[in-house]
C-alpha cells in the first residue's frame, strides 16, 4: 500500500460511508510523483465503487435494471477528489462528480489525470440535456485517463475511448485490476448480454492494455463504422 491509498483509508473511514449509498471526500497534499501513486488511485476507484448509489429504476428507463457501479478520482493541484457514483448528487457519473468539484476552485486542469473504474459514457448514453463524461473529460482540458474496463453497453463500449484517445493519453489499469473492474458490475454487464470473463472483454482489454496500441484500436473502430452505423447487439457480438 502506498501513502496515496493510506491516506484514503484514514480519511475514508472517518465519514462512516454505506454500501450503495454514494460517497464523496477530498484528499490534499497529493504527490504524484510517489512510486505507488498511479496505481493507488486505480484501486481507490475499485474501493469507491461499491458504494455508488442505486437510483430508483424509474429514474431511468421504468423498469428495473442493474445500474453500473464507478469510482473515480482526479488528480489537480496536489489534491484527490474521489467519488462513487452519486458520490455527492443522486444521478450523476462519478467523473462528472469530480470534475464538478474540483472546477469550484480550480480553472486549469493541464497537470491533471482522471481515474475511472468503468469506461466514461458518451452522448448516445445520456439524455440530451446531460453532458457525457468522456465529453467533459475533453472539454475542461484533462490531458491523462486511465479506465478500469470498457464498458459492456453497446451504446458506450469503445466510443468512450474513441473520443479520449484523440485528445488525452489514455491508459488501463493494471492488468489484474481491469479483470477486477468487470467483476464490480457483472449483473449490468450480464445484462447488456455480454460475458464479463468471455471473449469480448477480453479480446478488447488485450488490445488496449499493451501500452494502448492505437492501430489496434483504430482497426477496431474503423470496421464498426464500416456500415456508417452503430452496429446492432447482434452484430456487435458476431464481430468479436
Amino acid at each position: 500500500m502506498g501513502i496515496t491509498l493510506s491516506k484514503f483509508h484514514d480519511e475514508f473511514i472517518k465519514h462512516h460511508f454505506v454500501k450503495g449509498k454514494g460517497a464523496f471526500l477530498i484528499l490534499e497534499d497529493i504527490n504524484a510523483n510517489d512510486e505507488e501513486f498511479i496505481i493507488d488511485c486505480e484501486k481507490i476507484c475499485l474501493e469507491l465503487a461499491p458504494y455508488s448509489l442505486q437510483e430508483d429504476p424509474s429514474f431511468i428507463l421504468n423498469e428495473k435494471i442493474p445500474q453500473p457501479v464507478i469510482g473515480a478520482c482526479l488528480y489537480v493541484n496536489n489534491k484527490l477528489y474521489c467519488s462513487s457514483r452519486s458520490g455527492k448528487k443522486i444521478g450523476d457519473h462519478a467523473e462528472f462528480t469530480v470534475i464538478e468539484e474540483a472546477r469550484k476552485t480550480i480553472d486549469n486542469f493541464d497537470n491533471s489525470i482522471i481515474f475511472t473504474s468503468l469506461e466514461p459514457c458518451t452522448e448516445y448514453a445520456r439524455h440530451k440535456w446531460t453532458t457525457s463524461c468522456s465529453e467533459y473529460i475533453i472539454g475542461v482540458g484533462i490531458p491523462e485517463v486511465y479506465i478500469g474496463c470498457l464498458d459492456a453497453n453497446p451504446a458506450v463500449t469503445g466510443l468512450g475511448v474513441e473520443k479520449l484517445i484523440n485528445k488525452c493519453k489514455v491508459h488501463f489499469f493494471d492488468k489484474e485490476l481491469v479483470l477486477e473492474s468487470s467483476k464490480l458490475n457483472k449483473d449490468f454487464f450480464d445484462f447488456c448480454r455480454l460475458d464479463v470473463d468471455g471473449k469480448v472483454m477480453k479480446d478488447v482489454v488485450s488490445c488496449l492494455i499493451q501500452k494502448l496500441d492505437e492501430y489496434a484500436v483504430s482497426l477496431y473502430l474503423d470496421k464498426r463504422n464500416k456500415k456508417g452505423k452503430k452496429l446492432s447487439k447482434d452484430e456487435w457480438l458476431k464481430f468479436f
